[in-house]
């Protein structure tokens, strides 16, 4: 006979969720959604009528405008339905020491898997909405480049964007990746924002601690591995037994993704959670732990303007360059100084109708029109597989 541990254990999950989940505090608001049968669910969706002109002269009741609320249920259907089973061995003859074993389990489990796949999704889920949104993508999306940004005011104009789009003031909150933290101290000195570390702060209910803030602006810190555009969902099986979600190929990286406290609505539900002791597990001597697990993210259609995310640039470095001098029979190599990359001695490929200069001898590939004045700063070495002279620069 299965018992359904969904309730007995699901404390557990809530007090692991909130002390390791990065995106907890968008867990939808008790009576927010209504839950049906299997992945259905109904989301609500409250909305009001503005100010109209109040009319002394009339005394019949009507002096005040009539105002209108909208109130709601919206269908939705959750999107990730993942499941897993755990099997614990019996190594004692009774299971009286078992109930804290399953605990760890299932803590362990909350604690890292499922507090890092659901905080990479629900980041992923929040820029691909805002990408999708073409009305603001242009301004609510931006690039950021390292070498020539400073983080921190780029941060702060796309919140100045956010409010301004969305006509608030204040009430946002940024997720940042964990290793661009150095950066945040090098460049604070060049900017003008109050910028503080290690504060406590309370978001939708739940306490996070070492909290940057940049002005009114609390930042949350995030491991990098779950700042990323696009997820690979893994399916627990073969070569993917390791489940969870790893970034897909060509994602980028998400430097800071910023969001109104009352824009995204985390759905997450337990649909089973069941136990097999020894007694009735048929499969081997020991204990099964099933667990089906849906969750989602939705953002209402109004509340789309409040998201915006600095997304890394990716520079692409050609690894080899072959470069032909036109007219002239012979190649020159070239080798890349260390880049940022870390390419290191990346050889390039290129073609080229370049000549000789009046007065130079063709035997030293250097002398050879501007092509060479353009790549001083990099070049290394010029062979020339002819001659074998090399001219170092």
């Amino acid at each position: 006979m299965a018992i359904d541990y969904a309730k007995q254990y699901q404390n557990y999950i809530d007090e692991e969720l909130a002390a390791s989940s990065a995106t907890e505090w968008m867990a939808a608001a008790s009576g927010q959604v209504r839950y049906g049968d299997g992945k259905e669910v109904e989301i609500a969706t409250l909305s009001t009528t503005g100010l109209g002109n109040y009319d002394s002269s009339k005394t019949d009741g009507s002096a005040y405008p009539n105002g209108a609320v909208t109130s709601k249920w919206t269908a939705h259907t959750l999107e990730m339905d993942r499941g897993v089973k755990f099997a614990l061995d019996r190594v004692a003859p009774e299971d009286l020491s078992f109930p804290a074993t399953a605990e760890n389990v299932i803590r362990e489990f909350a604690r890292n898997q499922l507090a890092r796949e659901q905080d990479a999704y629900r980041i992923s889920r929040l820029y691909t909405l805002a990408y999708k949104d073409l009305a603001w993508r242009g301004t609510h999306v931006l690039t950021y480049d390292s070498g020539s940004e400073n983080l921190v005011d780029k941060l702060c104009g796309l919140v100045q964007t956010l409010e301004d789009d969305s006509q608030r003031t204040g009430g946002f909150v940024a997720m940042i990746a964990s290793n661009l933290k150095n950066e945040i101290l090098r460049t604070a000195a060049d900017n003008y924002n109050n910028i503080t570390f290690e504060q406590q702060v309370e978001i939708n209910g739940v306490t996070y601690s070492h909290v940057m803030m940049i002005n009114d602006l609390p930042c949350i810190f995030v491991p990098s591995s779950r700042m990323n555009t696009v997820l690979s969902i893994q399916s627990g099986r073969d070569d993917q037994a390791g489940g969870g979600v790893v970034a897909a190929e060509g994602s980028k990286g998400i430097c800071a993704l910023v969001t109104a406290w009352d824009t995204p609505i985390a759905i997450s539900r337990i649909d089973s959670l069941k136990q097999f002791g020894p007694e009735e597990n048929q499969l081997f001597d020991g204990t099964a732990i099933q667990a089906r697990y849906l969750y989602d993210l939705v953002v209402p259609k109004d509340k789309m303007v409040t998201i915006g995310a600095m997304v890394v640039i990716v520079r692409m470095i050609p690894r080899r360059i072959r470069i032909v001098f036109c007219g002239l029979d012979r190649y020159v190599s070239t080798r890349l100084r260390r880049t940022r990359a870390r390419l290191t001695g990346a050889v390039c490929c290129m073609k080229f109708p370049l000549y000789p200069r009046e007065g130079h001898e063709p035997s030293c590939p250097s002398r050879y029109g501007s092509f060479c004045d353009y790549l001083l700063p990099t070049i290394m070495s010029i062979q020339s597989p002819r001659s074998k002279e090399t001219c170092a620069q």
